[in-house]
């Protein structure tokens, strides 16, 4: 595996927070090509009734959005990918 594979983080709902059940993507707040900082909120996401959002994991850019506002999706899969930023221990060796 490639350094560049190990660095690409998926965006997920969280099944810890959601259950199964699917959610509905209302609105992505970051466009490919963007950075953006680890707990920075990327997307609402949200069932009748509750709102929530989807925060980054890690700091880095946003490579892609693979789904679509409106639809409906499984708590788990993938939404995205960032490439994550090497930490700064990385770039101390």
């Amino acid at each position: 595996m490639s350094v560049a594979e190990a660095a690409r983080v998926p965006i997920v709902i969280s099944p810890v927070e959601w259950g199964a059940d699917p959610v509905r993507l209302i609105h992505w707040l970051v466009v490919p090509g963007e950075d953006v900082a680890e707990g920075e909120v990327l997307a609402e996401v949200g069932r009748p009734g509750i709102i929530g959002d989807v925060r980054a994991t890690h700091s880095g850019r946003v490579l892609e959005l693979c789904q679509i506002e409106a639809d409906g999706v499984l708590p788990g899969a993938v939404l995205g990918w960032i490439q994550s930023l090497p930490s700064e221990t990385e770039n101390t060796r």
